[in-house]
């Protein structure tokens, strides 16, 4: 009895070997795939000078505009084609130093993008929208103009402008 036991199971293990190994042979087997597309930007900021230059200006003057004058742009922003999104674009800028003294406040410096100096936006220390969404393979020129107040002392002076794109 016990020999015909260990016959019994070893036959059921060899018919539960086999029968696994044909189960799993013929057919199809789906097996899931997945796959996470981060956001990408590629984003190019150019400006056609470094620094940009308003060159040697009288006090009271106004619509100044960058020197010489860039034919695209003073700064251009170009949301590449390889991105897969658009993008944010934000400006502001800092109030100009004068060496060796004086001040020029940030908001005398006007930005636009269509080179038109009458109907610019004042620049200020904080971010202020350029363009909402810059869509992929397309670009924003933004071209600024400074007004030099009568009280401005002779000096040379720096300021920074920040392009931020997010």
């Amino acid at each position: 009895m016990k020999t015909s036991l260990v016959i019994l199971a070893s036959v059921l293990l060899i018919a539960g070997i086999i029968g696994v190994a044909y189960a799993a042979a013929p057919g199809n087997v789906d097996v899931g795939a997945s796959v996470t597309v981060n956001a990408y930007k590629d984003v190019t900021v150019t400006p056609c000078a470094s620094p940009l230059s308003f060159g040697s200006l009288n006090p009271g003057t106004d619509n100044n505009p960058v020197t010489p004058g860039c034919v695209n742009g003073d700064i251009i922003v170009v949301n590449n084609p390889s991105s897969n999104g658009a993008v944010a674009v934000s400006i502001k800028g800092t109030d100009f130093a004068g060496t060796p003294s004086g001040t020029i406040a940030v908001g005398q410096v006007g930005w636009d993008k269509d080179d038109t100096p009458t109907t610019t936006t004042a620049m200020t220390t904080t971010l202020a929208s350029v363009e909402a969404a810059l869509a992929a393979g397309n670009d924003v020129d933004m071209y600024f103009f400074l007004d030099v107040p009568n009280a401005a002392t002779a000096a040379s002076y720096s300021s920074i402008f920040t392009v931020n794109t997010a």
